[in-house]
């Protein structure tokens, strides 16, 4: 009895380790830039219908590899998104970069990390705090409870290369600006900026179809985020003539680059 007691002792923590849910189905991918590439989450908040899969995650591909950007809120989505990449080219992922602390943009981490166990994974300093203080495991949680347990199996995994405003990072010959913009929607996020891409990733800054949830945010800054974009590249400036759109449909203007937000629809 004492021998059979102490087997099901060690039995017990991999009995409540949740079973991991079904994978998340392929969404399409498209390309939106020489190097860049997106793929458009469905409109809604996370539920059991989309699994949880309900933002716009990125990857640009260059000649050392792969960099996601914002890689979905589960494990089965950050699998999807690899399915995509796998698809797209033979490069391996070597970056990840998390554009805020709201979990269904980057606790897809964990299926790159399984997949490609060297790669960087950045993210704001203020990011890594609140993931270190338990916001993360608050998200993982929220996520299984919004979506009925699709996606179980998600473990945290924050980022781990730290970063601040005006960051550059250079992945084989291509240049990432990091652009910190703290009252808009959170005090975690990054817009990230790509030159020779005429692209610029959004995170949560400005969206389509809906006002995000701001939280202790300041909504006046955000519209003004959203309206200095705007006239940045609305007038006769020396910038790449881009368009910033926060959930945009790539096959709208195929001469601008489109940006990543929340949700696809933004109407130009």
């Amino acid at each position: 009895m004492r021998r059979l007691l102490s087997i099901c002792l060690l039995l017990l923590p991999t009995l409540l380790v949740a079973e991991k849910a079904p994978p998340l189905p392929d969404y399409p991918v498209k390309q939106i830039g020489p190097h860049s590439y997106l793929i458009e989450g469905p409109l809604g908040l996370p539920s059991p219908e989309n699994q949880g899969f309900m933002n716009n995650p990125g990857f640009v591909i260059t000649p050392e590899g792969v960099v996601v950007i914002d890689p979905g809120g589960s494990v089965q989505i950050g699998e999807m998104v690899l399915r995509q990449v796998a698809i797209t080219t033979d490069q391996p992922v070597v970056a990840v970069f998390n554009t805020h602390i709201h979990g269904d943009h980057w606790l897809g981490n964990q299926a790159i990390r399984e997949a490609y166990p060297t790669a960087a994974i950045y993210g704001h300093s203020k990011m890594l705090a609140q993931v270190k203080k338990g916001d993360g495991e608050t998200w993982r949680k929220s996520m299984l409870s919004m979506t009925n347990q699709a996606t179980a199996g998600t473990v945290v995994l924050g980022p781990d290369h730290p970063l601040e405003h005006a960051d550059i990072i250079t992945i084989g010959g291509i240049n990432f600006h990091l652009l910190y913009m703290a009252e808009a929607h959170s005090d975690t996020d990054l817009m990230i900026d790509i030159p020779t891409e005429d692209l610029l990733f959004l995170g949560d800054n400005v969206m389509s179809k809906r006002f995000g949830q701001n939280f202790d945010r300041d909504l006046a800054i955000q519209f003004g985020v959203a309206g200095t974009i705007y006239l940045a590249h609305t007038t006769d400036t020396e910038e790449p003539d881009r368009l910033i759109a926060a959930e945009s449909s790539a096959d709208q203007r195929t001469h601008w680059l489109i940006a990543m937000a929340f949700y696809p629809g933004w109407e130009v």
